[in-house]
């Protein structure tokens, strides 16, 4: 039987995990390997086995658009390429849809992903990333924006 007692409890220990949790702090990513995701709000950067796209691009910024929910920015020393960076992808995460993948990210050195709303990420030097955008479900494939 649950008392309130113990309803008290076990809410007060879920406020407490929750209020640690911090979405704003720089998360520093160690070894990575091939396929392994990290989440910046509607982002999610994969990382790849090797450098992926065949253009390189000299805009930082990692998702499409002009307002604050998609200034995720791409600072250090890095190169940032489009084209071919799908196939890179779909050999590792199959069904992926070419609408959702961004460009890609090869990290010369230590590269800070920074974005005003959610925590930086610091993806390590020697690394290769591709930028996946969050589907939003609907009739038709698009991705979401913040």
């Amino acid at each position: 039987m649950t008392t309130t007692k113990t309803i008290n409890r076990d809410l007060t220990s879920l406020r407490t995990s929750v209020e640690s949790m911090d979405a704003a702090r720089t998360e520093r990513i160690g070894a990575a390997s091939p396929g392994d995701v990290v989440r910046q709000g509607d982002l999610y950067l994969v990382c790849l086995e090797s450098s992926a796209g065949t253009r390189i691009v000299n805009d930082r910024q990692l998702a499409p658009g002009t307002t604050q929910g998609s200034r995720h920015v791409a600072e250090g020393n890095c190169e940032l390429r489009t084209g071919g960076v799908h196939e890179a992808i779909a050999k590792q995460h199959a069904g992926v849809p070419l609408e959702l993948v961004g460009p890609s990210i090869e990290c010369l050195g230590d590269v800070t992903v920074t974005h005003p709303e959610h925590g930086d990420r610091v993806l390590p030097a020697g690394t290769n990333w591709a930028v996946v955008y969050q589907r939003a479900y609907a009739d038709e494939i698009r991705r979401v924006q913040d």
